[in-house]
């Protein structure tokens, strides 16, 4: 009796083959979820914000102060991060606004010095900021993506990258199903 029903287990088992597909195919359903989600979750703040679809009034402001932060992980592999770090003032009806910016994340120390030296302290600058909230505000710097239209762009490669392989995902299931294991 022990014979007939290994004899059963073995004929219900898939083949080598069909296994290999069917992981190939969820690694890649795998590795779209990932990648989808990460440009999801980086960019839809700025999205979910509405920063693409109000108007943003300028005016001119001053870089009040301008550093680099070094943030330094003890963690195995040791690393430091770098931000750039800027404080900056505008007026908005007859009030003067202050903001900080510091959006800009790199390991590369020169980069980040660069876009620093660009912006020392009384430096005039542009400021972008939200009629409804002057405080929402922003100023364009390179290597500041924070407010562009990509963003916008970029959110909805991750939606559709998501729904991809959870499309993918739907199909490899109704498969597994057919073949039976």
């Amino acid at each position: 009796m022990s014979t007939s029903k290994s004899n059963q287990t073995a004929s219900k088992e898939p083949s080598p083959e069909l296994v290999r597909k069917v992981r190939t195919k969820l690694r890649l359903a795998m590795c779209l979820a990932l990648l989808g989600g990460v440009l999801v979750a980086t960019t839809a703040k700025d999205v979910m914000n509405g920063h693409f679809t109000e108007k943003w009034l300028t005016t001119s402001g001053k870089i009040v102060s301008s550093s680099i932060i070094r943030i330094k992980h003890m963690q195995f592999p040791q690393k430091t991060e770098l931000h750039t770090s800027f404080i900056y003032s505008y007026p908005v009806d007859g009030q003067t606004m202050e903001s900080k910016d510091d959006s800009f994340q790199s390991e590369d120390d020169k980069k980040v010095g660069e876009i620093i030296s660009r912006f020392p302290d009384g430096k005039e600058i542009t400021v972008h900021y939200l009629q409804a909230f002057p405080g929402e505000s922003y100023f364009d710097y390179e290597g500041s993506t924070r407010h562009s239209k990509t963003r916008l762009f970029i959110c909805l490669g991750g939606l559709i990258l998501l729904m991809a392989s959870m499309q993918l995902m739907f199909k490899l299931r109704r498969e597994v199903k057919a073949k039976g294991f």
